[in-house]
């Protein structure tokens, strides 16, 4: 016979096995043996069927708690409907089938009528309230549950509230357990946490914690669904198969917050404010989100069926769909044009879904009408990251770290003089580039004024030189430092070989010049080549001054208190396994390591980084933290990240210095595991990109006012990820090109992990301090890198390869062999029968489940319950074992799903 996968088959079938003349309820004085509900339940069901009630009906039930009342709801899932429990008590609701206590009488077995786990089992009907479905899959979960945590089975008893035990009724029925029904539950020893809405229990209570049952998640969320940083309040979240609804996540209503050692406390109700709402948006703003999500994936070449169909859905996520940053600059930007309603990029990234942006868009305020920015004197107030850098840029030692270098490399008939001239044409048009800067000590602030000298563009033939010749000609380029008081603040030469080669160097100082700025540039310079060699025009957006670009000086500095409350306790130093020590004064001579993961590993840890929500940048910092808490005593880290600064849709286009930098905290104590290590840098990394807008030199100076000038503030190690490599300006047919990744002769950080992300692997640069670090140490690092990535993928990946049937007997084999602690293992003898109990079902369940690329349940090994049977599911084989074999409670008793990752069991 077919393993039961329904609440009333499972219910059934224990009945079928149990002891007829056990009491199965109790309620006062009133009793019911397992023969006598079972009758009355078919009694029911006959009833209910003869009058036409079936599949995709509701019957209300009219009864005082008792046995005539659980024996009337298994009634009606027994003919296939649904039941809502009503309180006598209270007005009956219209338009559906009533069904009262006096009705219930015992009859004889009718023909089953099948309903799958996604069936209406119970309808709550609350008094003003809501109504809430509960699925027969809920129910069956939120029973298999309750008997697991209460340890069910023949001869338990559970005590329960009359009014409140639908699923406590269901659990002793489907475990042999005596169900005894009194107006006040006693307390069982155990406190356990029940979900307003949701079916059973979500958690037990264990010294204020919550701890998830199996296969449940528990979240705390802000008031737009984002992920909140440990030690912040927010909406209490169940995630889970007993949540009811197709995305299986609910609210609770409750207001908890996660402790630093990732313990969930719930808090107490905030009186009056009422819990803040959840993010929403119209349904023309979710709209127009699917179509820019839609267009941008499009254009990357990033949209197919999975994309078309995961859209329709309004949590729809912009990242797991294969979007990265600096698409999601571009689709900002391009919102701002189409819709004229200003979006800061840091807005969208705290909630990168399509409702998210919908609601952003909904609220999207006209830009502000720009007038031209004018100086009466010509000069315009720096901003705060150029006032550091030039700081910086005083202090002889930092003065080259802070350079932004170009190299490219041309093969194919080049015009090197069109070259020069186009370059020389795109880095005069830019405002930011002829820059000049003085301090005004009467102002008592950094200036500047944009109409200096043009940046130089040399032509050099290079025919004749040795390749240490042209490296030495090149270090000149790149690393000369900057007059920032007379300019020009940038400068480029074309040298050509007379071998068919052409090399390309831009160096510019980082006080006017971003990274963003470089990939504007390069789109630029190869339109204006390819513009001239055409005789037309180049098509060039028009140039942007610094100052029409640049926000409120003054913006995020109020918010500086959130960024610091964030970050309390943080360690503001690393523990780095350097081969020598500091100096009193920063050093920044450099070199860089370089390790590729591979496509393979690339491709699994990207699938993983998309289940858990995570960007590869996220990854990295977990990746780093690990492998240095393996190094070390230290288990809580600050890494500094750069932001591209690009909130205003005006600056997308802009040539200048907008990037800021953020903190992103590891936090590794605890000893988390690797899916709520990633939740946790994922919540640090919301929380960094949503205070965005507070300056760096704020948050240093809060953090560490006395900091020497050793090492760079707050942290000495950087972590990025360029979500595309930069690109060589595209000059033409015939003409291949590329930019030569160099040596960072200087660096600013004495550690810089930076990923480039292309299409088919991930690559990682370590750029390091040689005065500090050996390149051996630099290297068994990155390989440390790689080890921790692969022991992330095995731990946490969805999907593995799966081995051929045959080759799965003997794993399974063995997995039951090491569970039940035996060697004789028959193939064909189920679990139960062989001497496994729930408890070794579960264990056998962590045991299987990377094996395959389903997600395996308990219900699984029930249903297939022979070594030979769970070799078949395994193999993506779930037929039914050809001989079925006598059932005995031991397989009906269990034993609940398998946990989730980053879920506890007691």
């Amino acid at each position: 016979m077919r393993e039961p996968t329904t609440v009333p088959e499972m219910a059934a079938a224990s009945l079928a096995l149990a002891d007829p003349a056990a009491v199965a309820v109790e309620c006062g004085g009133s009793t019911a043996t397992n023969a006598e509900l079972d009758a009355l339940a078919w009694g029911t069901a006959g009833r209910l069927r003869a009058a036409g009630v079936g599949p995709g009906a509701v019957v209300g039930v009219v009864a005082s708690p008792g046995p005539r009342q659980v024996a009337a709801w298994l009634g009606v899932l027994r003919a296939g409907a649904a039941f809502a429990p009503l309180d006598p008590d209270r007005p009956e609701p219209a338009g559906i089938e009533l069904l009262r206590e006096a009705d219930v009488e015992p009859g004889p077995p009718v023909p089953a009528v099948p309903v799958d786990e996604r069936a209406p089992a119970v309808v709550l009907i609350p008094p003003g309230g809501e109504t809430v479905v509960w699925e027969q899959g809920n129910l069956l979960y939120a029973a298999l549950t309750t008997g697991w945590l209460h340890e069910l089975g023949p001869g338990a008893r559970l005590v329960a509230s009359g009014a409140t035990a639908v699923v406590e009724a269901f659990a002793c029925l489907c475990s042999g357990a005596r169900l005894v029904l009194t107006d006040v539950a006693e307390r069982q020893g155990r406190s356990f946490y029940r979900a307003a809405g949701c079916p059973g229990f979500a958690a037990e209570i264990v010294d204020g914690s919550l701890r998830p049952v199996p296969n449940t998640r528990l979240d705390v969320l802000g008031a737009g669904d984002e992920e909140l940083p440990d030690g912040v309040e927010g909406d209490l979240w169940v995630f889970g198969p007993g949540v009811p609804g197709d995305l299986r996540r609910c609210r609770t209503g409750d207001r908890a917050v996660r402790g630093r050692d990732g313990e969930l406390k719930l808090s107490a109700p905030a009186e009056p404010a009422p819990p803040p709402s959840p993010v929403s948006a119209s349904e023309t703003g979710r709209r127009r989100a699917a179509e820019l999500f839609a267009e941008t994936l499009s254009a990357a070449g990033l949209y197919g069926e999975a994309q078309r169909a995961a859209l329709r859905e309004p949590d729809a996520d912009f990242f797991r769909l294969g979007g990265h940053s600096l698409l999601a600059v571009g689709m900002v930007a391009a919102a701002a044009r189409r819709w004229n309603g200003e979006v800061a990029l840091r807005d969208f990234l705290a909630e990168p879904t399509v409702t998210g942006l919908g609601a952003l868009l909904d609220t999207a305020a006209a830009p502000p009408s720009r007038s031209p920015v004018t100086a009466d004197d010509g000069w315009y107030p720096a901003l705060p990251a150029q006032q550091r850098l030039w700081f910086l840029d005083r202090l002889p030692r930092l003065r080259q770290a802070y350079l932004v270098t170009f190299v490219l490399e041309y093969t194919g008939v080049v015009d090197a003089a069109r070259l020069a001239a186009s370059i020389r044409f795109v880095l005069g048009r830019h405002p930011a580039l002829r820059s000049v800067f003085r301090l005004d000590h009467a102002r008592r602030e950094l200036v500047y004024r944009t109409d200096g000298p043009a940046p130089e563009v040399s032509l050099v033939d290079n025919r004749g030189r040795s390749r240490a010749e042209l490296d030495d000609y090149l270090d000149e380029v790149l690393w000369q430092p900057f007059d920032l008081a007379d300019g020009p603040p940038a400068r480029a030469a074309v040298i050509t070989s007379g071998t068919g080669a052409t090399t390309v160097a831009l160096s510019a100082s980082h006080v006017v010049l971003d990274g963003w700025s470089l990939r504007q540039l390069a789109d630029e310079i190869g339109e204006t080549y390819r513009a001239a060699g055409q005789g037309r025009p180049p098509h060039l957006p028009e140039p942007v001054h610094p100052a029409d670009a640049a926000g409120p000086v003054e913006a995020g500095k109020d918010r500086l208190a959130e960024v610091l409350a964030s970050l309390e306790d943080a360690p503001l130093d690393v523990d780095l396994p350097r081969d020598r020590p500091r100096t009193a004064e920063q050093r920044t001579e450099g070199a860089t390591a370089v390790l590729g993961l591979g496509p393979e590993l690339t491709s699994r840890l990207r699938v993983v980084a998309a289940a858990h929500g995570c960007s590869t940048f996220m990854v990295l910092v977990v990746l780093l933290a690990a492998a240095l808490a393996e190094r070390g005593d230290q288990a809580d880290f600050l890494f500094a990240f750069p932001w591209a600064g690009r909130d205003d849709p005006g600056r997308a286009s802009a040539v200048g210095m907008f990037a800021g930098t953020l903190l992103v905290r590891a936090d590794l104590r605890g000893e988390p595991g690797w899916g709520e290590l990633l939740g946790r840098v994922r919540r640090a990394a919301t929380t960094a990109f949503a205070h965005a807008d507070v300056p760096f030199d704020a948050v240093a100076a809060a953090l560490e006012p006395g900091r020497d000038l050793s090492r760079p503030p707050v942290t000495p190690v950087m972590v990025s990820v360029l979500d595309a490599p930069l690109a060589a300006p595209v000059l033409g047919d015939g003409v291949h090109g590329r930019v030569e990744i160099r040596d960072a002769a200087h660096v600013k950080y004495e550690l810089a992990l930076v990923g480039i992300e292309h299409p088919d692997e991930l690559e990682l640069y370590a750029d390091y301090v040689t005065g500090l670090f050996d390149r051996a140490t630099v290297t068994a690092l990155l390989a440390d890198l790689r080890r921790l990535a692969l022991e992330l993928v095995r731990s946490l990946e969805a999907t593995v390869p799966e081995p051929s049937t045959s080759d799965l007997v003997d794993v399974v084999r063995k997995a039951w062999a090491d569970v039940l602690a035996r060697a004789d293992v028959d193939t064909e003898t189920s679990f139960f029968d062989a001497g496994g109990t729930s408890l070794l079902l579960i264990m056998l369940l962590d045991r299987l489940a990377p094996l395959t690329a389903r997600e395996l349940t308990v219900a699984d090994l029930f249903r297939c319950n022979t070594v030979s049977s769970q070799a078949r599911l395994l193999a993506g084989d779930d037929r039914p074992a050809p001989a079925p074999r006598e059932q005995n409670r031991q397989r009906l008793l269990g034993a609940a799903r398998r946990p989730a990752p980053g879920t506890s069991r007691r």
